[in-house]
């Protein structure tokens, strides 16, 4: 019995100092984690509209801060937050940079309403309502709308039953043909008439929703030509059948 109890106390030293190492350890970890492993940059990609700055203060990532403290789940609920982001993914470059990939919901749109400018996005959400955006946009002003209901952060609520999804469906092929500064204006006062207005003033017939990426895209093939043999403005192309084009020009319209 006393030769075990003098074994116990034989190694209590080593235990202490193994405690004590570990304790040095543990504050060393948490000096290096603040220090050499702190944010020191961070970076965004896919962005446009939104500035680094935006994004990283949507995100509530803090230059220094621990590169181990970072709440992944926090910068994506706030990234989701602002209307105009969806958060797409956060990496940890260490030992000090952060990388955060995000897509926007950017403006695709303007519509009026009860006076007011609004800006739309993707599914017609509402990104601004001002009487004045302050922002150089090429995108197209929708006109012919009958607007039941405008809240910021929600879609816009039609009264006429066919125009948001006739609107969406418009936008949408626009934007994925890259052709949303083409256009200045979409009316859809008619859907089985709808129309486009091009930047220079040409007015090209689509009729109702049917083959809509078909009448886009050849309405885009058909631009160049008739831009540089004819003036344009005032004139009207119809592309209805989404196959072939028939160009009426403005009267009194030379052909150059």
């Amino acid at each position: 019995m006393p030769s075990n109890a003098y074994d116990t106390k034989q190694r209590h030293p080593g235990a202490v100092a193994l405690f004590v190492l570990l304790i040095v350890l543990a504050v060393a970890m948490m000096i290096i984690s603040n220090t050499v492993f702190a944010v020191r940059s961070v970076s965004v990609e896919g962005n446009r509209f939104c500035s680094e700055e935006e994004v990283v203060a949507s995100a509530g990532i803090r230059l220094g801060e621990s590169m181990f403290a970072i709440d992944s789940k926090k910068a994506r609920d706030g990234i989701n937050a602002n209307r105009y982001l969806r958060y797409v993914g956060m990496w940890r470059n260490f030992p000090s940079h952060v990388t955060l990939r995000v897509e926007e919901n950017a403006p695709l749109a303007t519509i009026m309403s009860m006076g007011m400018l609004v800006m739309i996005g993707k599914d017609s959400v509402v990104l601004e309502e001002s009487a004045y955006i302050d922002m150089l946009l090429r995108i197209p002003t929708i006109t012919g709308a009958q607007v039941d209901k405008v809240r910021v952060g929600s879609p816009v609520v039609y009264a006429q039953a066919g125009q948001a999804e006739a609107i969406e469906e418009i936008l949408g092929t626009l934007e994925n043909m890259d052709a949303l500064d083409e256009v200045s204006e979409l009316n859809v006062s008619a859907l089985d008439n709808l129309y486009l207005v091009t930047e220079d003033g040409l007015q090209v017939v689509l009729g109702g929703r049917e083959n809509m990426g078909e009448k886009i895209s050849l309405m885009m093939s058909l631009l160049p030509g008739l831009r540089g043999s004819l003036e344009i403005r005032g004139g009207v192309l119809d592309v209805t059948t989404g196959v072939s084009g028939d160009f009426r020009p403005p009267k009194g319209a030379p052909i150059k």
